[in-house]
């Protein structure tokens, strides 16, 4: 099992090669919803990531002690 750290360290990398990705195709041409839900995803398991690595339990929201600040939709 990976502790905090490595996992944070993975899924920070995975959201890397994710963004690396579309950030050349972009560059070049359009990405479409493909690219939305898989920078979505990436994102999302980066917030997982650090709330466990700061110590919460990622599986109870009721005891999130920290504010991750994201946009409202």
């Amino acid at each position: 099992m990976m502790s905090p750290k490595e996992n944070l360290v993975f899924e920070m990398n995975n959201l890397n090669r994710t963004l690396c990705k579309y950030l050349i195709r972009l560059s070049t041409d359009e990405i479409d919803d493909g690219a939305w839900l898989d920078l979505n995803d990436g994102c999302g398991s980066v917030l997982l990531a650090l709330r466990w690595y700061f110590g919460e339990d990622i599986y109870n929201p009721d005891n999130h002690k920290i504010t991750i600040l994201t946009p409202d939709d």
